[in-house]
Parts: C-alpha cells; structure tokens; sequence
C-alpha cells in the first residue's frame, strides 16, 4: 500500500510479546510453567525469551534455537 512505511522496532516487539512464544518453550519447560511466563511477559511488558533465560530454564543460546522467529515462520517444527 502505497505510503505506509514498516516500523521494524515495533514488528519486533509485537512478536517478543507474542504468546506463540510461551508456547514454543512449552515442550522444553512444561505447560504449568509456560503459562507463568506468558502472564508474567503481559504483566511486565518483558519477554518471554528475557524471562526463561533470567529464570535459568534455559540457556541463552537453548532460547534462541526454540525461539528463533524466522525458523517459527516457516514450515516444520522447531526447537
């Protein structure tokens, strides 16, 4: 659509605080506790990624395979 320009910044937070995120750990972490961290990344803005590496669920580099979000746009199962 002519004139309409993609705030990248934006883009990228709207998918940090996606709950897809929350349920992409789900297998790694169990249902219970992804659940926690979905509410906890709505109530404090923050996201899940940021909180299940802070929480030492997983590692940093554990977190960006699972949730690597080009890998999540495209066909097959990640993590």
């Amino acid at each position: 659509v002519e004139g309409i320009t993609v705030d990248a910044q934006r883009s990228l937070s709207l998918l940090e605080g996606s709950g897809a995120l929350a349920t992409a750990v789900a297998p790694h972490v169990g249902y219970a506790k992804s659940a926690e961290l979905q509410n906890e990344s709505t109530r404090t803005g923050r996201s899940v990624r940021d909180l299940v590496v802070e929480q030492g669920l997983l590692s940093a580099e554990q977190a960006d395979a699972i949730l690597d979000l080009r890998k999540m746009t495209e066909p097959g199962i990640t993590g």
